[in-house]
């Protein structure tokens, strides 16, 4: 199991950027519902160990990777897995099993890209033991196979260790923490690149081809970089150490020029620095090309908006957080569509058997911005190592089409190795009235079928029946509403004489509910 608490040197810097703050930046709201999804065990098939941001196709479908388990022999090295929700309930598959007997690798904590309706990811090791991008394709009546995988091999021509992968005009993109041609971020005697940035562009018959277009680490170049995100023709990204302080920078670097702009250097963390360091997670951009991210040491929510007549960018710190409040280690950040900030913290809580939490940053004119804790990992236990609900959320968090979150634990669930999490923010209830009603052979009632949404839900709900009398037909107008839809039940003239409870279910995407009414047919 990982450590409990951060470093005390760390607790330290964390309370005095801190305690000014978070007495006014954070509410301890009432937590949203956490719902289990899946809980990973320790078995022949499945995965566990869960790491990396899941990704949707459509509204039913989630797919991610797991660090272990799987079918691969003898040491199982995880998996891709797919879970699928029908009528509310979600039901995993693992589509490709890792093995170490191919040129699998072991996936990495980057997770999984969804491109064209194919899937794309990153591994360590692999046939080159440097790690590969690979490229899985479904065919229907086969399922999920792997149909291309890129070996990277390390220094001094090419990257080691890739992840985080972004499409930008149908060209692949991603990063490597190691390789390439610069050699000063080793010990001593060692020779290990900086980390680079690499393309892959599709090839002419198929497949792809790989070129490095940026080696990091010149001088008071950063160095680990880490993530990618595109706007405005150019890619941004973070490094882990390097820049002018040694405590990670924030770049920018143009795919058609490959000139490189270091935008922001992190200071080395002090008294009365009100500044971050050492990024781990990558960054994201809004529909303005503002950048936002986190990071570790001192773990802070951080903004970089560039101003066009002066062409400057400018750091602007969010939200600090404070482990014994918020939780430390925070994962990369996800936008909603009102400019809201949504993230994990790996590790902690606001109690003593805190394992991390998810937060809700409200975007504000003035800083710091609201925070709420949505979740606490670890709530329905005592014991740390007993955390049904999840515990470590190594993963950043992902909306579906209803604006509800998911995610990863690394640790915790039903068997204790990790689980896949639903954080409902937006959700609905139906109801029907009348709920009692007597249909003649040969007429036809109706009830009014009410959607009640809760939240900040918005969708349309689409209504089926089941469980008529034989010889009775429902028909709904609207079928699909987001508000109230009415409900004719027609019993024809030789419908079964009975009493039965007719049950309306409403689908939202993978949301699933239903109301009944209890129905009699008399002569």
């Amino acid at each position: 199991m990982r450590s409990k608490k951060v470093s005390a040197g760390l607790a330290v810097v964390l309370a005095i950027f801190t305690v000014s703050l978070l007495a006014t930046s954070t509410r301890a709201a009432a937590q949203a519902q956490e719902v289990v999804l899946h809980s990973f065990p320790v078995s022949t098939t499945d995965g566990f160990e869960p790491n990396g941001n899941v990704v949707f196709k459509g509204a039913t479908q989630l797919y991610g990777t797991t660090l272990g388990g799987g079918t691969g022999t003898p040491y199982p090295m995880g998996t891709v897995f797919e879970l699928a929700a029908k009528r509310g309930v979600w039901t995993e598959t693992v589509p490709h099993p890792f093995d170490p007997n191919t040129s699998d690798g072991s996936p990495y904590y980057a997770g999984l890209l969804l491109y064209a309706g194919k899937l794309y990811g990153t591994t360590n090791g692999g046939s080159s033991g440097y790690g590969a991008v690979f490229e899985l394709t479904y065919t229907a009546g086969v399922g999920w196979a792997k149909t291309f995988e890129y070996a990277f091999p390390g220094y001094p021509n090419d990257g080691e260790g890739p992840a985080n992968l972004i499409f930008v005009n149908g060209n692949l993109y991603g990063i490597t923490g190691a390789g390439g041609s610069n050699l000063n971020c080793g010990t001593s005697g060692e020779s290990v690149g900086c980390g680079t940035v690499f393309e892959l562009t599709p090839a002419v018959g198929g497949g792809w081809t790989e070129s490095v277009i940026y080696n990091f680490g010149r001088g008071t170049d950063g160095r680990v970089p880490v993530g990618l995100v595109f706007h405005g023709g150019n890619l941004y990204g973070v490094t882990d150490n390097g820049g002018l302080y040694g405590e990670g920078m924030v770049f920018e670097l143009n795919p058609k020029t490959l000139l490189e702009q270091d935008l922001h250097d992190f200071p080395i963390p002090a008294i009365g620095v009100n500044d971050g360091a050492t990024p781990q997670s990558g960054l994201i951009a809004d529909t303005a090309g503002n950048l936002y991210g986190t990071t570790t040491g001192p773990a802070v929510v951080f903004e970089l908006t560039y101003d066009k007549t002066t062409k400057i960018w400018t750091e602007l710190v969010l939200h600090d957080f404070d482990y014994l409040v918020d939780g430390a280690y925070p994962s990369v950040l996800t936008l909603d569509k009102n400019g809201n900030l949504y993230g994990t913290t790996s590790e902690d809580g606001p109690n003593n058997n805190a394992e991390g939490v998810a937060f809700e940053l409200l975007a504000g004119p003035t800083v710091p911005w609201q925070e709420n804790i949505l979740y606490t990992f670890c709530s329905v236990s005592t014991v740390s190592q007993n955390c049904t609900d999840g515990s470590h959320p190594t993963s950043g968090l992902t909306f579906d089409t209803n604006y509800n979150l998911y995610g990863v634990t690394q640790e915790g669930g039903a068997y204790g190795w990790g689980t896949v999490f639903q954080i409902i923010l937006n959700d609905f209830a139906l109801s029907a009235a009348p709920g009692t009603l007597t249909v003649n052979q040969g007429a036809s009632v109706a009830s009014t079928i009410s959607v009640a949404p809760t939240g900040g839900f918005a969708g349309l709900v689409t209504l089926t029946a089941s469980g008529l009398p034989g010889g009775v037909t429902a028909s709904f107008s609207p079928k699909t509403t987001s508000g109230t839809s009415a409900l004719t039940l027609t019993a024809s003239g030789t419908a079964k004489l009975a009493t039965k409870t007719v049950t309306i279910s409403g689908t939202a995407g993978n949301l699933y509910h239903t109301t009944t009414i209890n129905l009699t047919v008399a002569p």
